[in-house]
């Protein structure tokens, strides 16, 4: 068992009576609600304690959780995750924080106290409760390093999955760009968080399952898999034709459960940023597509907090424009506005026909991509040469995904029309430089 799930496992023990304790209080008061917040620290551990204090009623007695009990677990548990929600962005400040994790830092590390803080400055307050101190100490001495490597990267495989590290500073587009690298790769993002401090620094941390075992099976690709990664956010590797080449690749996976696409903002949880979260269809890519969607509107993710449960990605990201809340025109943009895409997705009945008409919003110049990233937002970028495509919704970016497994059927259609071009699996490639170069119907000139 690694560390973090034996901390864990820790907390939950030493803090199993501790929803029990505070429902003898006012649940209902604020400060109640707060310190009892301050105790839990995270979401994950909120939601793990909470689940533990029913099943540990249930156990001690039938009868024990009585409808009223229950109902104040339930109304404690929701007025925590709100406060945690609601204070996920607030920032440290190392002058006037008296907090027992930063002097805990401190004294560890007293030679580099000074560059402590000035790490930790700005970063949001939730950062100290989702590492551990061994983590923050190692990010702090790979953001040391940027000077001499612009981007700093740190993977290890744990129990359930691969745990990625990034460290750099902060460009537009980076998030959307990272995610982007981690499908191209065929990995499937579980879970993830975006976090950058006042100086620029941006420590983003994915963990991702390898659908293919390319580095289980393969131990000299994890060197080459963070050399791709790192030139893709130096710009010296094709992020959209790494893409294209994955997407080409892979079969058509039909749901078994089709969810929902559901998008709710939200100006009340944050004193200065705009909370959106967005429920949909998990699909390879599906976050690089949002990401660079939200970049391409001038958004900025201040923190973005991915989650996965089963075939439903829930993603929740803290969103600024010009370092603040995000106008009531924005959200209509990034919610209603019609996709010129789509409609010729539907016209065709998801049969895309040459590249203009390809959904997956790549253009061919590099200079003109918007699916690079997201991070901080520069000036808008076009995300795709085919006409309206600047127009597509956040919900109709989730959908567009269904059209994409069509466009990659149509490889194998198009083999089949040609018996002189070999049909390609992702079975064949495991890695993205391996893939054959992208073909386009001919379709199109027939027309």
């Amino acid at each position: 068992m690694d560390q973090a799930a034996r901390e864990t496992i820790s907390f939950l023990i030493a803090s199993h009576l501790e929803i029990s304790a505070t429902l003898r209080r006012d649940i209902y008061d604020p400060a109640t609600v707060q310190a009892f917040s301050d105790k839990v620290g995270t979401p994950e551990r909120l939601k793990m304690l909470a689940l533990l204090t029913y099943a540990d009623i249930k156990a001690v007695n039938p009868d024990a959780l009585t409808p009223w009990k229950a109902e104040n677990v339930w109304q404690l548990y929701v007025a925590a995750s709100n406060c945690l929600n609601r204070t996920a962005d607030q920032r440290v400040h190392t002058d006037e924080d008296q907090d027992e994790s930063i002097a805990r830092l401190q004294a560890l590390v007293p030679q580099s106290a000074k560059k402590l803080e000035v790490f930790l400055e700005g970063l949001p307050k939730r950062y100290l409760r989702t590492f551990r101190t061994d983590e923050i100490l190692q990010h702090l001495e790979l953001a040391g390093r940027l000077s001499e490597d612009p981007v700093q990267l740190h993977l290890i495989h744990g129990r359930h999955w691969y745990e990625l590290s990034v460290i750099t500073n902060d460009r537009p587009f980076l998030f959307a760009k990272i995610a982007g690298a981690l499908a191209a790769w065929g990995m499937n993002i579980v879970k993830a968080d975006a976090f950058s401090n006042a100086a620029g620094v941006v420590v983003d941390t994915f963990y991702f399952t390898d659908r293919f075992r390319t580095l289980e099976l393969n131990l000299p690709e994890w060197e080459r898999f963070q050399r791709s990664l790192s030139d893709v956010l130096t710009g010296e590797a094709d992020l959209d034709r790494m893409i294209r080449d994955r997407m080409r690749s892979e079969a058509k996976n039909n749901a078994k459960v089709k969810i929902q696409t559901a998008i709710e903002f939200d100006d009340q949880s944050s004193a200065s940023s705009t909370l959106v979260q967005v429920i949909a269809q998990d699909r390879p890519g599906l976050l690089h597509r949002i990401c660079s969607r939200f970049a391409h509107h001038g958004c900025n993710i201040e923190i973005a907090l991915i989650d996965t449960e089963g075939q439903m990605a829930i993603d929740v990201f803290y969103l600024t424009s010009n370092s603040s809340r995000l106008s009531p025109e924005l959200h209509t943009e990034l919610r209603t506005l019609s996709g010129g895409v789509m409609r010729k997705n539907r016209e065709t009945e998801g049969h895309p026909q040459g590249n203009e008409a390809a959904p997956d919003e790549i253009g061919k110049d590099p200079r003109e991509v918007g699916s690079d990233s997201a991070g901080r937002s520069g000036d808008a970028q076009r995300l795709s040469t085919t006409p309206d495509a600047d127009n597509e919704s956040i919900e109709e970016l989730v959908e567009t995904d269904q059209a994409l497994e069509a466009a990659r059927v149509e490889g194998l259609e198009d083999a089949a029309d040609h018996p002189e071009r070999p049909a390609h699996t992702h079975e064949e490639y495991g890695r993205p430089d391996d893939l054959p170069p992208a073909r386009f119907s001919d379709r199109k000139k027939a027309s």
